[in-house]
């Protein structure tokens, strides 16, 4: 399809938007048809699936975000095909041993009752399926196929909106479930068959891949530990308040799914666009003032919009969600992660700079800051309130700590 550059920018924007807004409404109609309880089994498999992804590929979908578009930004792009062909391959082998695996585990084991061990069965599949989702996503992404990219995005969004509410509606959390994970593996097939038609495993040539990897693994430890510290919280509601409580934690969790949306918006149309730029400059000070610029808009539109969203919530909340008073309760409070969190962004500058163990070891010591409080709002047998304010001080900590290495490293490279 020829179109514009305007006209593929103008789509993009619109598939992202929406996306972004049908997976806002999307839990928001899982909340209302699946009550707190069905709610904190699909937040349940969220989780679970996104610890999934980190086994599935060890680090080499990080490495090629920053590998293929160098290669591609010099010029070299067979190269960077047969490298994406490759960790492909090592990424399809690693996801299917990781699932045996953790299916093996979880039969094992003796885990809750028939909806806890049915929702941690399910979410296995769902983790792979995803975690080939992702790669397929990625190399539209890293190609520039923004427009393709979002439109996979936004495909899934409606998707879920519409199939996967309406099962639950009908048959109850089990078949969202099912149909969440029936909706990835279709997207895969569309992705494959139809966007990226010569994408196919290769089996030779792995040490190209095995290098990827070693660039990718600290980016990979870095965001595993992110995604500890942005979750551990939830893993301990759950154990104190149950999972219809992990249902009330996740609804008021919405404001920080949405900021993370955002963060996504901007990171998946800056990354590449930098790394590109980096490939053909090598200059650090240029990667490193525009995520600043980007990082103080995001502030800017945070902070504009805290006052409207606080008379929204209090307004006309309860009206529309009755039984989830605790959840509103918790949304001021984490509109302030959810800010700090999006501002974020500074992790592209270390990326370019190959300096990643700086931030691998900022998150590691979040994460660690993070457990310690959740643990003594555990111990102390605080309310979910304590967590919420936990998610926004970590998250603070994290984007203070992510300035400082940026700098640093920026700093470095001048001199």
């Amino acid at each position: 399809m020829n179109l514009t550059p305007w006209t593929r920018a103008g789509a993009y924007a619109f598939f992202m938007l929406g996306a972004a807004a049908l997976g806002f409404a999307k839990t928001a109609v899982f909340a209302k048809a699946l009550g707190a309880e069905g709610l904190g089994y699909v937040t349940l498999m969220t989780l679970i699936a996104g610890y999934g992804a980190y086994a599935a590929n060890l680090g080499i979908s990080d490495g090629l975000m920053r590998e293929l578009p160098v290669l591609r930004g010099r010029g070299k792009e067979q190269e960077a095909v047969d490298l994406r062909d490759r960790s492909l391959a090592a990424v399809m082998a690693l996801g299917a041993g990781a699932l045996l695996f953790y299916l093996a585990a979880v039969a094992g084991l003796e885990i809750g009752g028939a909806g806890m061990r049915f929702t941690l069965l399910v979410s296995g599949v769902f983790a792979l399926l995803n975690a080939w989702f992702l790669f397929a996503a990625l190399e539209l992404r890293v190609s520039g196929r923004l427009m393709e990219f979002s439109a996979a995005l936004f495909l899934k969004a409606a998707l879920g909106l519409a199939l996967a509410s309406a099962a639950g509606y009908y048959f109850g959390y089990e078949a969202t479930l099912l149909a969440e994970t029936a909706i990835a593996g279709l997207l895969i097939l569309v992705m494959w068959r139809r966007w990226i038609p010569g994408l196919r495993p290769r089996w030779d040539g792995m040490a190209a891949v095995y290098r990827v990897a070693a660039v990718g693994a600290p980016v990979m430890v870095t965001s595993l530990l992110r995604n500890l510290a942005v979750s551990i919280d939830r893993w301990f509601v759950v154990v104190m308040f149950g999972v219809a409580g992990l249902g009330q934690y996740s609804f008021g969790m919405l404001v920080a799914a949405l900021g993370l949306v955002v963060s996504n918006i901007i990171s998946q149309y800056l990354g590449p666009d930098l790394m590109r730029g980096y490939g053909l400059s090598a200059d650090l000070g240029m990667v490193h003032r525009r995520v600043m610029g980007y990082s103080l808009a995001v502030m800017a539109l945070f902070a504009a919009g805290w006052a409207p969203f606080a008379f929204a919530v209090d307004t006309f909340g309860t009206g529309f969600f009755p039984g989830y008073e605790q959840g509103f309760a918790l949304m001021n409070i984490i509109y302030l992660g959810a800010m700090f969190q999006t501002m974020n962004l500074f992790d592209f500058t270390l990326l370019a700079a190959l300096r990643q163990k700086q931030g691998m070891a900022l998150s590691a010591g979040v994460t660690a800051l993070t457990l310690i409080l959740c643990a003594a709002a555990w111990w102390n047998k605080l309310g979910m309130e304590a967590f919420a304010a936990i998610y926004s001080l970590g998250r603070f900590a994290h984007l203070a700590g992510g300035v400082q290495c940026a700098r640093w490293v920026t700093k470095e490279a001048a001199a």
